[in-house]
C-alpha cells in the first residue's frame, strides 16, 4: 500500500473544499480544488474523513474515493461494495474503514480490499422505512447502529442474522457515549424535542431540551463530541452546544451542511 503524502493543513483544506461550495477568502498560501477530472469518483459527495494513516476518504453517489496526496483510488460495487451510494464513513479502533450505504448495508476496507458482512440483507429489511444515522464498533467487535427511529441495533461478533439485537429506546433524540471512545445517535420526534444521553446499558444519564419547534427536525439530526468534551448537535437548521444537561449555546443557521467530519476545537 502506498504511503500518503498529506499534511494536516492540506487535509483541512481538502475537507473544506469538498464539503462546501462557498467562497473562501485568502487564509492560506495555496488552495487546490480536486474534482472528477483529477480522479474523484463523483461531483456529488456526502462526506469526507482523514484516517489514521493520513489518507483522505470521500464518499458519494458513485462510491468511495481514497486520496494519498498524489492520486485517487476509487471503490464501487465493481470492487465489492454493496451499493454505490455511500452515506456514512467511520474508522474503528482496529483502523478498519467502515461504510454504510443508502440501503443501510455495511462494508469495510481492510487489507487493501472491500469486505461485507453476512447479515446485510437482514439490515436492509430492518432499516427499510428508516435510515442508519451513525455507527460505532467497540473493541469486542460489536457493531452499534443508530437510526432515525426509536431503536438501536446491536450486531454481536460474528455479524450473522442470529447476532442482531434490536433495542427500543424512549421517544425523542438519543445518543450513547461509549466512555468517549465513540458515540451513536438517532431518534424520532418528540414534543418538546429532547436530546437524551444513555450509557451502553441503555440507562438514561441526562436530557436537555433545546426548545426547538420544527416539524422537519426528525430528518435533520446530527451530533458530534467536541475536543473540549461538549456536544454539538444540529436540529434542522439549529445549532445547539450542550453538556451535563445544560444548553451552553444555541443559534439558528441558514447554511446547509455546516457540520463536517473531523476534530473540532
Amino acid at each position: 500500500m502506498e504511503k500518503p503524502k498529506i499534511s494536516s493543513l492540506l487535509s483541512y483544506i481538502i475537507i473544506v473544499i469538498i464539503i462546501t461550495s462557498y467562497p473562501l477568502r485568502a487564509q492560506f498560501d495555496r488552495l487546490h480544488n480536486y474534482n472528477v477530472k483529477d480522479g474523484l469518483s463523483s461531483s456529488e459527495m456526502y462526506g469526507v474523513m482523514q484516517d489514521a494513516q493520513g489518507y483522505i476518504w470521500s464518499i458519494g453517489d458513485m462510491g468511495v474515493s481514497r486520496f494519498n496526496g498524489y492520486e485517487f483510488k476509487n471503490f464501487s460495487s465493481e470492487n465489492g461494495m454493496p451499493d454505490n451510494s455511500v452515506f456514512g464513513i467511520y474508522q474503528d479502533v482496529k483502523n478498519r474503514i467502515w461504510f454504510r450505504s443508502l440501503s443501510s448495508k455495511l462494508s469495510y476496507f481492510e487489507n487493501d480490499k472491500i469486505n461485507t458482512i453476512e447479515c446485510n440483507d437482514t439490515l436492509e429489511k430492518i432499516f427499510k422505512k428508516v435510515f442508519v444515522t451513525s455507527i460505532y464498533i467497540d473493541k469486542a467487535d460489536t457493531i452499534w447502529l443508530g437510526s432515525t427511529s426509536n431503536f438501536i441495533v446491536k450486531i454481536l461478533p460474528g455479524w450473522k442474522k442470529s447476532d442482531i439485537r434490536k433495542v427500543e429506546v424512549p421517544e425523542g433524540k438519543y445518543f450513547i457515549n461509549f466512555k468517549q471512545q465513540g458515540l451513536i445517535f438517532g431518534g424520532n420526534n418528540s414534543k418538546p424535542v429532547l436530546i437524551t444521553e444513555y450509557n451502553s446499558c441503555f440507562q438514561e444519564v441526562v436530557s436537555v431540551n433545546p426548545n426547538v419547534v420544527d416539524d422537519d427536525v426528525n430528518s435533520r439530526f446530527f451530533l458530534i463530541q467536541l475536543a473540549n468534551g461538549h456536544y454539538l448537535a444540529s436540529l434542522s437548521n439549529h445549532l445547539v452546544t450542550f453538556n451535563a444537561g445544560k444548553i451552553l449555546h444555541q443559534r439558528e443557521e441558514k447554511v446547509d451542511d455546516y457540520l463536517y467530519a473531523g476534530k473540532q476545537k
